[in-house]
């Protein structure tokens, strides 16, 4: 073999090495770009679940509320929402005609609250035939939401490949459940006049200070001890680390057996501020009231004093209580702190504080303004009051307002409602779920 054909055979083996080494880069740029397909697919179908959920349960609490103001702005919060939904539902892989129909589903919230917000500014008044034209809808979108279950279980737990598999056939079985539900509830208005209303929204906003964080710098040997004292005997505890941000920490790895507890403390004032373990009893063993009994021994133990439960919930042979801070009787709905406890064996499995230390601090007596009876005429008449007590709601500002909680059951759902105790205003309204072991808000 001459060298002009050895040459040549050395360039054919040269372009085969860059042709393969530019497929396998084009390759991986592919599956990255699959990926981040996939990624953001997933991210706008969560995000047009959420806003149709926020636009449902918008609509629901107007059927509720007999404050206009309060309506007012939960009918601006369900334009928002329904608007957001429209809008990343155009960009999820549907066929239009599938996405047409729950585009239509949308409308109907959308143009139904712009309806009832534009009586409100023109006339002043929400009439009862507005206020059940959205309560149907914000039945039929919940129907709608429940029947999507299934697809996101399946997006949640699975590999669901969105650029490959369909999904209309899911929205279609979903819009034909919200049409039925129309349809059985007699909804009867087609056509929403038009009206463009931006309204106010907020969001909660979480304190970054901790006002009940006082004293010494406690030392991590001292730490050591009060964890030992805290968790009870038969963990094994080692120092993990520590750190400088809002809220300069100690932590700590708890282990007893297989069990593995993660805790950390405030270096000022030695607080114990959170302890999680993710290992689940493998069974029940004690009773709800022997397991409630051990946590609010624990919180008594940890020094908090004036805590009332507030909900709590039992899942994976766990009971979980939550407590908030009463004022003179008054709640503090700010100042809660949640216990977690094995129900095989009473032992504390977990602990957050956080929300306490943020939010408790040293409050002035303040007394109602309006008697509890003005203050129920807020809430429609149909709506059925099982218990009023006082609490302290906290603002998106940081603030609070002294209101009566109103616990109301309507059309087979419990809610609770807050009334301002020196305005009669209504400040906000939340659906509880409730269950043979659970008390909790959502």
């Amino acid at each position: 073999m001459n060298k002009k054909s050895y040459l040549i055979i050395i360039f054919l083996l040269c372009a085969l090495v860059i042709t393969s080494a530019w497929a396998v880069n084009v390759n991986i740029e592919k599956t990255a770009l699959y990926d981040s397909l996939q990624r953001e697919y997933r991210s706008d179908f969560e995000e047009f679940y959420e806003d149709m959920a926020l636009m449902s349960d918008s609509l629901e609490k107007c059927s509720l509320s007999k404050d206009d103001k309060y309506i007012a702005g939960r009918l601006s919060d369900a334009i928002k929402h329904a608007s957001s939904a429209k809008e990343i539902l155009s960009h999820l892989p549907v066929s239009q005609i599938y996405a047409g129909k729950v585009q239509s589903i949308l409308s109907k919230g959308e143009q139904s609250a712009k309806a009832a917000l534009g009586s409100f500014i023109s006339e002043g008044v929400f009439t009862e035939n507005e206020r059940n034209t959205i309560r149907i809808i914000s039945s039929a979108s919940q129907t709608f939401l429940e029947s999507l279950d299934g697809f996101y279980d399946k997006m949640d737990h699975e590999d669901y490949e969105w650029i490959k598999m369909n999904a209309d056939h899911y929205f279609s079985e979903a819009e034909d459940t919200f049409s039925t539900a129309l349809k059985d509830m007699g909804e009867g208005t087609e056509d929403f006049p038009e009206l463009n209303y931006d309204g106010k929204y907020s969001s909660h906003i979480d304190p970054k200070d901790y006002k009940a964080i006082s004293g010494e710098e406690v030392g991590q040997d001292e730490i050591m001890k009060r964890l030992s004292e805290n968790i009870g005997d038969g963990w094994k505890v080692e120092y993990s680390g520590e750190g400088n941000g809002n809220l300069p920490s100690y932590y700590f790895t708890a282990t007893d057996g297989n069990n593995t507890m993660h805790v950390m403390y405030s270096k000022t004032g030695g607080n114990l501020i959170s302890a999680s373990s993710y290992n689940y009893p493998d069974q029940s063993k004690i009773s709800f009231k022997e397991a409630l009994s051990k946590a609010d021994a624990f919180i008594s133990d940890l020094g908090h004093e004036g805590m009332d439960e507030e909900y709590y919930e039992v899942y994976n042979n766990i009971l979980s209580v939550t407590y908030a801070y009463s004022h003179e009787g008054v709640k503090c709905l700010s100042d809660t702190l949640t216990v977690q406890v094995s129900m095989k064996d009473g032992k504390i499995l977990g602990y957050e504080a956080d929300s306490y230390y943020k939010n408790y601090y040293d409050r002035k007596s303040v007394s109602p303004k309006i008697p509890v009876e003005e203050a129920r005429r807020n809430i429609h008449e149909n709506v059925n009051v099982t218990g009023t007590s006082l609490c302290y709601l906290p603002t998106d500002g940081g603030n609070e307002n002294l209101c009566y909680e109103f616990l109301c059951e309507n059309d087979g759902g419990t809610y609770l409602v807050y009334i301002d105790a020196l305005t009669g205003q209504q400040r906000e309204m939340m659906k509880v779920s409730v269950g043979e072991n659970t008390f909790r808000t959502e």
